[in-house]
């Protein structure tokens, strides 16, 4: 085993739990000095289950079983064979058990990768409580003297946050940027608690002061800006939302598709507020039109279909709902949250939009929304396009359901004025008490 190589894949390490563009050199070099280093083909395999797109899973799969077989040529550490394993696991859609393996280290204290990859992992599987009892598991045998211990905490004040403990999760995200200065993923917990707990003005500024750190981050500073964008567009400054969006958060066309869910939701939010988004979500509909077989990710096909009912085409909304069923019917995880909430919500979505039909399942969709993954932030944008089609249709009763069940994760903003405005037109009750809220 080439020594170079081996802490060059340290270095990868590092790079990747800081989500900096320098992962991919650093992998590559690793790999042009020992072509058979496991744990550096594992990563490669991780990092393309983690695009959560159709090509690059079926590539994961391509390197998991090539790293299989080379594996049981050499004698491999307990640690190069739990990350085969669970790439396997990964690569076959069984996101959920790939992270328990990961997590199920012999030693005391988890490896670093191993538990940044595990939360990547149950991120996007929606698994919150796994989430949770994994970092607060970590926390009980991690050190502050342990290389890393900053982004565990990192991790432990977003779930915080995503469990609606906001003062646990500042006072966590805090001390994990006393400990690692540009984790952005600490600096992401806080844009969080910021925006749920309405605390706009701050947030702006937190976010300004910290640019020049998060914004060398690899395409995570693009999520980073969209959440600036989100406490703007709160406070009613569309101009400068659609400022961001053209200079920071869509400069141009990706294939990510955290890049892509960014844009598409937030000129569906500008939308809602009657902004002319011009040609925008023209070109994210032509890409959401050629990815309408990709189901890989229930998450970012709900996205998609967002664009495309926005942009009109209703042929291309119904094509989609159509692959969800097919991607239903599979045994991985995402199969399971097609069936529980993709599916339904897709349907839900399309009937509102292109006929005003508001059904009782409205309600019986937001519990279980986490499922597809994300964050509360990032699945908003169809919590208030429930409400917003509640409201339209007049169903006063759903619509204070759906707005009730949204403040028990935020504070009262703009948009539930907004509504509130729309369903009491008369009185002042409503409008005083969301005031006072807020």
């Amino acid at each position: 085993m080439d020594e170079c190589a081996v802490s060059l894949f340290a270095d990868t390490t590092f790079h990747f739990a800081a989500h900096r563009p320098e992962t991919t050199e650093t992998l590559v070099n690793a790999l042009v000095l020992d072509p058979e280093l496991p744990a550096a083909h594992a990563l490669q395999g991780f990092i393309n289950v983690l695009q959560g797109r159709a090509g690059p899973a079926l590539r994961a799969c391509e390197i998991s079983a090539r790293l299989d077989k080379a594996i049981q040529g050499r004698r491999a550490t307990a640690f190069e064979i739990r990350l085969c394993e669970s790439l396997r696991l990964a690569a076959g859609g069984q996101w959920r058990g790939a992270a328990d393996r990961l997590e199920a280290a012999d030693a005391a204290r988890p490896d670093l990768l191993s538990f940044k990859l595990a939360h990547a992992l149950r991120f996007m599987a929606g698994d919150q409580a796994g989430m949770l009892h994994a970092s607060a598991r970590a926390l009980r045998t991690w050190d502050e003297s342990a290389p890393g211990y900053g982004f565990v905490l990192g991790c432990h004040a977003f779930v915080l946050g995503e469990s609606g403990e906001s003062s646990a999760a500042e006072r966590m995200a805090r001390q994990a940027l006393a400990h690692q200065p540009d984790d952005v993923w600490a600096q992401h917990a806080l844009a969080h608690v910021f925006e749920t707990g309405g605390r706009l003005v701050e947030g702006i500024a937190w976010l300004e002061q910290t640019r020049s750190s998060w914004s060398h981050a690899n395409n995570f500073r693009f999520h980073m800006s969209w959440h600036l964008a989100l406490l703007h567009l709160t406070l009613g400054r569309q101009a400068k939302v659609l400022e961001l969006y053209d200079r920071e958060i869509y400069p141009q066309p990706s294939s990510d598709f955290r890049d892509i869910a960014n844009a598409i939701s937030l000129l569906w939010r500008l939308r809602q507020d009657g902004v002319d988004v011009g040609d925008r979500l023209a070109v994210l509909a032509e890409g959401a039109r050629q990815r309408i077989g990709d189901t890989q990710l229930v998450f970012a096909s709900l996205h998609d279909l967002l664009a495309l009912l926005a942009f009109g085409d209703a042929k291309g909304a119904r094509q989609l709902i159509d692959r969800l069923r097919l991607c239903a019917a599979s045994p991985s995880d995402q199969g399971r949250v097609a069936r529980d909430i993709g599916i339904p919500l897709a349907e839900a979505l399309e009937s509102a939009h292109a006929a005003g039909m508001i059904g009782a399942e409205f309600g019986r969709l937001t519990g279980r929304m986490q499922q597809l993954g994300g964050s509360h932030a990032q699945r908003d944008v169809f919590l208030r396009t429930l409400i917003g089609f509640a409201a339209d249709a007049g169903a006063k009763s759903l619509a204070q359901k759906l707005l009730a069940f949204r403040h028990t994760i935020r504070s009262q903003d703009r948009f539930s004025r907004a509504v509130l405005a729309r369903l009491h037109p008369h009185s002042q009750t409503f409008e005083l008490k969301a005031h006072a809220v807020a």
